[in-house]
């Protein structure tokens, strides 16, 4: 059985906008209840500035795979024993 791996992108968009939405939370969060001097504002730049790293890289990471190739799944390939 074969499927694209373009299905594999699913579970992704779904993770990122739970990160999203979650990352907005967390920021209104820092902005309300946190104390308004230079740590407040260096714990939502760490936060933010760390958000953004992860997802460069994630997009580096997933940049180089072709998604347009099936992928494979089953056992007939390895169950077959050459010569018998």
């Amino acid at each position: 059985m074969s499927v694209p791996l373009s299905i594999l992108l699913l579970p992704l968009a779904i993770f990122l906008l739970l990160f999203f939405i979650l990352s907005l939370v967390n920021i209104a969060h820092l902005m309300r209840f946190a104390s308004f001097n230079m740590a407040g504002f260096w714990a939502c730049f760490i936060f933010m500035a760390g958000s953004a790293l992860f997802l460069y890289f994630a997009w580096g990471a997933i940049d180089q795979i072709d998604w347009k190739q099936p992928a494979q799944f089953g056992f007939d390939k390895w169950n077959s024993i050459p010569g018998m």
